[in-house]
Order: C-alpha cells, then structure tokens, then sequence
C-alpha cells in the first residue's frame, strides 16, 4: 500500500538557533511544535528521506544535547489534494505520476525545525 505522505515532496526549513527561540514562527498557520530532544555527537547534522538531502546543517553549539521544535502545516491540505488526483494518476505510466503529483503538490506540506542547545525542559 502506498501512502500519501511517501509520494508527496514536503518543504523543509531548518533554522538554528544559540538559545530557546523568543518569537513564534511567522509567514504560516503552523501546527505544533512537537518537542524532541537530539543528541547530536558532531555538531554536523543531516536530514534525508531516500531521495533527497539536506547535509549543511551545522548545529549552533556545536556537539551536544539539543531540542528541536517541529511546526508543521499543510497536512490535511496534502492529502485532500492527493485524494483528488488519485484517480487521475493511478491511469498514468509510474513517472508521469510521479512528475505530475510532484507538480501539483510540491510543497503544498511544509515543516519548519528550530534546533536550539539544551534538552527539553532543561535548556542552559
């Protein structure tokens, strides 16, 4: 079975920060955060699926404990629209549905991260 959110291209960004961010994130309605602790061993982080990658990530202190905060927006909206179209590519040869969800619902998904030193609940 295939599931939407494995045949949809979501945008990313990824902030970091040098202490607990002060202002919510703007520019969206975003959902959340959702708290995670991260225990990065060499300050470099990557985020991949199988695809794709982000490899610059540089976490702000260095090695260490961190938290992250993930903002999402779009997910109802996303799979709405893949159900809409679900009929549509499920009559197309395999890369053109592939090209034509990634034209139609690329990005319509969006996460932000905000990585910042310290774990949850515990941040210097």
């Amino acid at each position: 079975m295939v599931r939407a959110q494995d045949m949809l291209l979501v945008a990313v960004e990824v902030q970091t920060w040098d202490s607990v961010p002060d202002e919510p994130p703007s520019g969206t309605d975003w959902l959340g955060p959702v708290i995670l602790p991260l225990r990065c061993a060499t300050g470099d982080l990557i985020l991949s699926d199988d695809a794709r990658c982000l490899d610059d990530i540089v976490a702000p202190a260095g090695p260490g404990n961190y938290t992250v905060q993930v903002f999402y927006a779009g997910r109802e909206e996303a799979v709405a629209a893949y159900q809409a179209i679900a009929e549509t590519i499920g009559k197309l040869p395999v890369p053109k549905a592939i090209a034509y969800i990634d034209e139609n619902l690329r990005g319509v998904e969006r996460y932000l991260l905000r990585l910042y030193p310290g774990r949850p609940g515990r941040e210097p």
